[in-house]
């Protein structure tokens, strides 16, 4: 008689191998949707570096993608203005051609530190957000190396709401100290927000690096 081999064992390694296999196979598919979800997270819708004196930065018409699933984060490096003792602001723009700036369609709060100690400004009804401090000494200054920094995130939560922003900028005010003024705006319109525009109160912005990028707020 012959000697039986018994097979069991190595049909239950061959569907373990088998299963592993197919599990190895599904986390690669996992981590590659991951990885795609990541890079999509941050999409970088513009990106522009100013040389040369403009009144304002316009980006008229820039929030195309205006699902209630992304954000946008707005950074500005480096700027720096041609007027000492200068205000930077935020308008929106609804028509994607120009900006809004009717009187009480804004206001913003925010909390301002130097190493003086900290203050807290705002204004319920103004023509636009204020990025720095309003008060005279702790203003944007106009040196080489007085320069305005600010991110700013857009929540966007679709038509039939007030536009709400977060923004938080550092910055060398015009007597040469670094300040930080952080804060929350709101632009009362209900309308879909097509664009923005920065802009100092007095002057030109000389220099500067913009960038828009959309945020994913729920991964699909």
């Amino acid at each position: 008689m012959g000697i039986i081999y018994d097979r069991a064992p190595m049909v239950t390694q061959a569907i373990a191998e088998a299963g592993i296999e197919t599990a190895r196979k599904g986390w690669s598919a996992i981590r590659e949707k991951q990885a795609i979800n990541e890079i999509n997270s941050y999409k970088t819708q513009l990106y522009n570096q100013i040389s040369s004196a403009v009144g304002s930065y316009d980006a008229f018409n820039v929030f195309n993608d205006r699902s209630n699933v992304v954000d946008y984060l707005l950074k500005i490096r480096g700027l720096k203005v041609d007027t000492d003792q200068t205000e930077i602001n935020l308008r929106f723009s609804k028509d994607g051609i120009s900006a809004d700036n009717g009187a009480g369609k804004y206001g913003w709060s925010a909390v301002f530190t130097d190493i003086s100690g900290q203050a807290i400004e705002g204004n319920s009804s103004d023509t636009s957000i204020r990025l720095c401090s309003n008060n005279t000494s702790n203003q944007l200054g106009n040196l080489s190396n007085e320069r305005f920094n600010c991110n700013i995130i857009f929540h966007h939560y679709g038509a039939g709401y007030y536009r709400h922003i977060l923004f938080e900028s550092f910055y060398t005010d015009a007597g040469g100290e670094i300040c930080q003024f952080n804060g929350a705006g709101i632009y009362k319109d209900t309308t879909q927000y097509t664009g923005f525009q920065i802009f100092p109160d007095s002057g030109n912005i000389t220099n500067a690096e913009i960038s828009l990028q959309n945020i994913l707020i729920q991964k699909v």
